[in-house]
């Protein structure tokens, strides 16, 4: 290449926008994850932050603001400048769960642009080897005759391992005491014992399956996982409405300029239809997404209208 043409190429890292918008991105982009480092959501926000940002030539910065079950990060993007610095990496939770539960919520979910949907992670029903069901039919049947005397675990109130659980005490006409806990300390109750059974996301199951420590009954996904290929869907199993996946998306605030939000649209596909993303992600047990910011303006309506019509039915409030 000649010399002008190399100078002419490394110019245009900015993605150009109609004549009235200023070429966007011209600065680091700032990529909110409303839950704690470590946690799945920050892992996966992580290797598409970095991703992105060499998609789009500027740097994407993850910031974790957690607290008040995603709140207080989701306001903070709904909170600031609508110009495509400030994004928000949220949850199922946030979207498309959280107004549902909740008598009042610190933010707007209608605040919110969908941009597009990263990524689903589903979640797997786990229990302790002391539980002598080796299937779901087999577990239901177990779980009616000791009715009463169960409880079972989830990362949270309102969280995707709860409802996956009402839905199950439904599915299966059982009862069982829910205890809601802070991150990962269902895991440690659950291999104690204190608990017996939950849906957990399958990033953080895997190794205590491999070991025997804990049985995995069903996956709550509309396929197998590759990273447990011997566990069936609940379809398979028999219950083809217990299917319950955590997802993550992109939104901006409202009023992004339409041009930004397609080029992120974009920029996000692109990254997601990549093989070493999508192989990152399924090491951790998670499936890449992608596709438009229509298509995931559709999953949250579908997702809500779904959810408010269980926690109604369940009458979940917080």
């Amino acid at each position: 290449m000649k010399r002008r043409d190399i100078l002419a190429f490394g110019l245009c890292g900015a993605i150009a926008l109609p004549a009235r918008a200023q070429a966007w991105p011209t600065r680091p982009i700032r990529l909110v994850v409303p839950f704690g480092a470590g946690t799945t959501t920050d892992t996966l926000a992580r290797e598409f932050a970095r991703r992105l940002g060499d998609e789009i030539g500027q740097p994407v910065v993850v910031e974790n603001r957690p607290g008040a079950g995603g709140g207080i990060g989701t306001q903070n993007v709904i909170q600031s400048p609508a110009d495509g610095y400030s994004l928000l990496l949220g949850t199922i939770g946030v979207f498309a769960i959280n107004q549902h539960l909740y008598q009042s919520l610190p933010y707007d979910p209608a605040r919110l642009t969908p941009v597009i949907q990263v990524a689903r992670v589903p979640n797997v029903l786990v229990v302790h080897p002391s539980v002598p069901a080796r299937n779901v039919r087999e577990f239901i049947a177990w779980a009616r005759a000791n009715g009463g005397r169960l409880s079972y675990g989830s990362t949270g109130n309102g969280t995707s391992p709860h409802l996956a659980g009402e839905l199950l005490k439904s599915q299966g006409g059982f009862e069982a005491v829910h205890v809601p806990y802070s991150g990962a300390q269902a895991v440690t109750d659950l291999l104690a014992g204190q608990i017996q059974f939950m849906f957990y996301h399958t990033t953080g199951v895997l190794p205590l399956l491999a070991d025997g420590r804990l049985r995995a009954l069903a996956i709550s996904d509309g396929e197998r996982n590759a990273r447990m290929p011997d566990v069936p869907t609940f379809a398979e199993a028999g219950y083809p409405e217990i299917e319950v996946s955590a997802w993550i998306g992109l939104a901006a605030p409202h009023g992004t300029p339409a041009a930004i939000v397609e080029a992120l649209a974009r920029a996000g596909d692109q990254v997601l239809r990549k093989p070493d993303i999508r192989d990152a992600y399924q090491q951790s047990g998670a499936t890449a997404v992608g596709g438009t910011a229509e298509r995931f303006r559709t999953l949250i309506k579908t997702e809500s209208d779904r959810w408010r019509s269980v926690i109604q039915r369940a009458g979940i409030k917080l």
